[in-house]
């Protein structure tokens, strides 16, 4: 999947929390088979359930991108003091922006800011997800305690994915430094370091825009992670139908193309992992005799 342009980052870069995978492994379903049933077809109970996944995961979303904001914006404020409490006297401006780093404590917040978040975001989206698919699909699934360790697992790798240090880094340094040209001083830095540190490599876009892609992201990622464990606990799923280009997510002609395809559990999880940021795939089960 190539990712499609994000507003507000910077030329080149990669999303955050998504990042590129290998190329698609799509089911050659043959007419006839026993899936050829789910290709391009989707029943009704396979829609209502993917409806209940796009709504809910606005809901979820939105508690999650307010959080991440609000940590955000107090690495800013910690930047923002640092600078005002000494670092403004060094004279290189590298130098500079990495002292403030290191006292705004931006090498840790993935691992004790972030890591938790997600952690906690994806056990509430992994409780809803596995009611979702129980009442949709008729199942009785209760997910055994080694699976949801897996899903908070990926919650925690996932955490790691968001650059924080070095955006950090990158936005005291542009605040520096333009600050300078333009003869600021200590006050006026101060606040455009607490302005971009929250907004990370998203400048224009602002930090709002940064927390809410993240958690979006996040929450439909974690959406399919848990809906894959739980239909992997039904026994009856034999593959699983992919919902594309649905709801209001970032979308290309790939997302497009996927729409309605058949895949394996393994193949799935290829095409999970080459998601881009924003994006809005789905999963649907698979199970035989059910139209």
């Amino acid at each position: 999947m190539v990712a499609t342009s994000r507003p507000g980052a910077v030329a080149g870069a990669v999303g955050e929390s998504g990042s590129l995978g290998p190329a698609r492994a799509g089911v050659r379903v043959e007419p006839g088979s026993s899936l050829y049933h789910g290709l391009k077809r989707k029943n009704a109970r396979q829609r209502r359930l993917i409806s209940a996944f796009i709504r809910h995961q606005k809901q979820l979303a939105r508690p999650f991108e307010q959080r991440l904001l609000r940590e955000f914006n107090r690495l800013g404020e910690r930047a923002s003091v640092a600078y005002l409490s000494g670092a403004k006297g060094v004279a290189d401006d590298e130098r500079i922006a990495g002292r403030i780093t290191r006292e705004a404590r931006a090498h840790l917040f993935n691992q004790r800011v972030l890591k938790p978040a997600f952690q906690s975001h994806y056990e509430k989206v992994a409780e809803d997800t596995l009611t979702l698919v129980n009442e949709a699909m008729g199942f009785g699934v209760e997910l055994a305690d080694l699976p949801m360790r897996q899903i908070l697992a990926t919650g925690g790798t996932r955490a790691g994915l968001v650059d924080v240090a070095q955006g950090t880094r990158n936005a005291i340094f542009r605040a520096i430094t333009a600050g300078r040209a333009r003869g600021d001083g200590p006050a006026a830095v101060a606040r455009s370091i607490r302005e971009l540190v929250p907004a990370g490599r998203y400048v224009n876009a602002g930090a709002q825009y940064r927390a809410r892609l993240i958690a979006v992201t996040e929450t439909k990622y974690a959406q399919n992670v848990s809906a894959m464990q739980t239909y992997r606990a039904s026994g009856t799923v034999t593959a699983l139908l992919a919902f594309d280009a649905q709801g209001a997510g970032e979308t290309d002609d790939e997302c497009v193309e996927r729409d309605g395809n058949t895949y394996s559990f393994d193949d799935a999880d290829v095409e999970l992992a080459s998601e881009h940021p924003g994006g809005t795939l789905s999963f649907a089960p698979v199970v035989e005799g059910v139209r």
